[in-house]
């Protein structure tokens, strides 16, 4: 019979970013012990609902077999000759292998195994499945120990690593429990609710889990918690007439980080709305976990929702308690920010230009002022290809870090980039100037928004490049897991940029360049390894960024391993070589591809380049094709020179069978081979097949 299982890890409170990795590890784990212990069926067991909360991990399985299947197992020994001497009687080393296993000497048979050269005993044995109870007993205390936990903690005097202290530990397959125990927490059949509904809650079977905890003011599902404070924050917000402002990110970080959500409306001094709504946000947002109201006309009403961990349905006085205290903090928080604002304010921030020298880049890559200035020039280098107006473009660069020095910036880290736009449009700069430096630390996260004008691109490419130079310059290269300066994610959101916009940037040359401005400022150990390295960084993630656009891993390879120059030209051979690879033939033709590579090596060109020699049909139609290509490389007709390149695959398998490329007569060998040399070069043209 199939049972449901259950399996609760019960903890103090997990960070919200670990919850979701952690399920779905435990659930595949799960799975993948069941399907190899034959509990379940392959791709048979369904995927567990969302069950996690703060402090709760829980997977559910149904359809558990009860007892594992009788299996056959085959046990191989020594061979004949070893467990039989010469009058055919059992040695002693037959009798231990019998013995070994249980089985009487009589049951050996001989025969031939795969892998070895003779007789070898053999016993079939029928091993009796084992009850799944018993088990799970014996496996799930590793299986939980073996869960990747970042930032992993032990607490008293044990030596037990995990996310964070368990404290109980719920196991059920039907009515049963499973026994076992993980730093000495046994499991039990009960839970624990709310922190405000004290006392353990008795679950008699896996399937009343959910309902169970519900009734102690536990909503365990992440998906229904995330549904109901969207329903009730639209309620909360039509109640005064406005409209929710849709915050998805902040929606799905606050539903893991509650148990049990209730809204609370609250107010804010009217006059805090003369602040920039990027002030206002940032408060309520980053500070608060609260969400905005705005009017049918866009603009932010004296409003905001915050989220209570409790059930305030009926508890009117705790509701106002709450609502008064997230009040007086949002207020104080929003009265310093008025305050800062307007001290900010009273000065230009060009004014402020010999602050940035007080303030540290990366230590050992000097201060914000000296970075201004290499993005100034690179600003002014690069900005042709943005199509911007190399002016406006080193005149961004050089504003662009003044915000660093105001009060407001300090006070909220967040706002950096959006002060400086702020605040320079005040001044009565351009708005283009203004949103490009708004717009300069985009992407903040893998798939944060992008910037949308080209100076704001330019900025923000040449800011993150400047950053990943100055710290491979210095040593800070990522490591494993460990990048604290945050260059993966700088080096993606770059590679991300120039995809969207179309740049052709060379990243030779873009890395080039900045490492020479850098090197005017700093001297640099060991330079000659500096720019190798950050090359092969940038291909990794250019490589990760074209894989998520659903190339191949082999098309990948294959089209970086040729020689190309910039990322515009890379993207197109990609796309080009996906739309041609789907022929019948063209996998004969990258064997042939690689069948040329071999034959070439340690060859050379023979000059003068002659071709008069080659006779035979299949060469001459080979080497008229080749001429074609020749007038499609370097104009790109990258759809065209890949037609016509998969059209070579016929002629070349005719010239493999009709030729000997290796003739006796030098002068034909000669020919034939710089024939494969030309073959070779338009290969490479597109791609290595040698790595396909």
């Amino acid at each position: 019979m199939s049972k449901d299982f259950l399996l609760e890890i019960h903890c103090e409170e997990i960070p919200a970013k670990f919850l979701a990795p952690l399920h779905l590890e435990l659930q595949d784990k799960l799975i993948q012990l069941f399907e190899g212990k034959g509990l379940v069926g392959r791709g048979t067991c369904p995927r567990s609902p969302d069950w996690y909360s703060p402090r709760k991990i829980a997977v559910f399985l149904p359809g558990i077999h009860e007892i594992q299947p009788d299996t056959q197992s085959l046990e191989v020994g020594p061979s004949k000759s070893i467990c039989l001497d010469s009058l055919g009687q059992p040695t002693d080393a037959g009798l231990r292998f019998a013995d070994k296993w249980k089985s009487n000497f009589g049951e050996i048979v001989y025969e031939e195994v795969k892998g070895k050269k003779g007789d070898y005993a053999v016993l079939r044995r029928a091993v009796k499945g084992l009850p799944a109870v018993e088990v799970l007993s014996e496996t799930l205390p590793a299986l939980i120990a073996s869960l990747s936990v970042p930032k992993a903690m032990r607490w008293g005097h044990s030596s037990f690593v995990f996310v964070r202290p368990i404290r109980n530990i719920l196991c059920l397959l039907g009515t049963t429990v499973v026994p076992f125990e993980v730093d000495t927490v046994k499991s039990s059949s009960t839970t624990l609710g709310h922190r405000l509904s004290p006392g353990p809650i008795e679950v008699t079977q896996p399937s009343e889990y959910e309902s169970k905890l519900a009734n102690h003011h536990v909503i365990v599902s992440c998906i229904a918690r995330r549904t109901l404070l969207q329903k009730d924050l639209t309620a909360a917000a039509s109640s005064i007439n406005g409209n929710l402002i849709s915050d998805e990110s902040l929606l799905r970080g606050v539903s893991e980080i509650v148990e049990y959500p209730s809204v609370i409306l609250g107010q804010f001094s009217p006059e805090f709305l003369t602040l920039p709504q990027s002030i206002l946000t940032c408060s309520l947002r980053e500070h608060q976990k609260s969400f905005c109201i705005q009017n049918s006309d866009g603009k932010l009403l004296p409003y905001f929702l915050s989220i209570a961990n409790r059930d305030l349905s009926q508890d009117h006085k705790a509701r106002e308690t709450i609502t008064k205290g997230n009040e007086w903090v949002l207020n104080a928080r929003l009265f310093d920010a008025k305050f800062f604002y307007n001290e900010d304010t009273k000065t230009s921030l060009e004014s402020r230009r010999s602050r940035l020298e007080q303030l540290t880049f990366i230590r050992g890559a000097g201060t914000y002022l000296q970075k201004t200035e290499r993005l100034s020039t690179l600003a002014g280098h690069f900005a042709p290809l943005f199509s911007v107006d190399p002016l406006e473009a080193r005149l961004v660069a050089h504003l662009s870090k003044l915000d660093l020095t105001t009060q407001m910036v300090v006070e909220f880290p967040e706002l950096q980039g959006k002060m400086g736009s702020d605040y320079l449009r005040n001044e009565g700069l351009p708005e283009s100037v203004c949103k490009a430096i708004e717009e300069h630390y985009a992407p903040v996260s893998a798939e944060g928004s992008l910037p949308s004008t080209p100076l704001g691109s330019l900025l923000a490419v040449i800011d993150k490049l400047d950053t990943l130079v100055a710290a491979f310059a210095i040593g800070q290269i990522p490591t494993g897991s460990k990048d604290p300066l945050g260059l993966r994610r700088a080096g993606s959101g770059l590679v991300r940029i120039l995809k969207n916009q179309n740049i052709p940037l060379s990243p030779v040359e873009a890395i080039h360049q900045s490492l020479n401005i850098f090197i005017n400022q700093f001297t640099v150990k060991d330079i000659e390894k500096v720019e190798p390295a950050l090359k092969v960084f940038w291909d990794e993630r250019m490589a990760f960024a074209l894989s998520q656009d659903g190339f191949e891993q082999q098309l990948l390879r294959s089209v970086m391993a040729a020689p190309w120059h910039d990322h515009l030209q890379l993207i197109m051979r990609c796309q080009a070589l996906k739309r041609v690879i789907v022929r019948a033939d063209f996998g004969q033709l990258i064997e042939n591809a690689k069948r040329i590579n071999n034959i070439l090596v340690d060859q050379k060109i023979a000059n003068p380049l002659m071709y008069d020699l080659l006779e035979t049909p299949s060469e001459k139609k080979l080497l008229e094709k080749s001429h074609l290509i020749d007038g499609l490389m370097g104009n790109d007709q990258l759809d065209a020179f890949c037609l016509a390149l998969a059209e070579l695959a016929e002629p070349l398998e005719e010239f493999f069978k009709e030729v000997m490329v290796l003739d006796k007569d030098i002068n034909i060998r000669k020919q034939r081979l710089n024939l494969l040399f030309k073959l070779r070069s338009q290969f490479d043209y597109i791609a290595d097949f040698s790595k396909w």
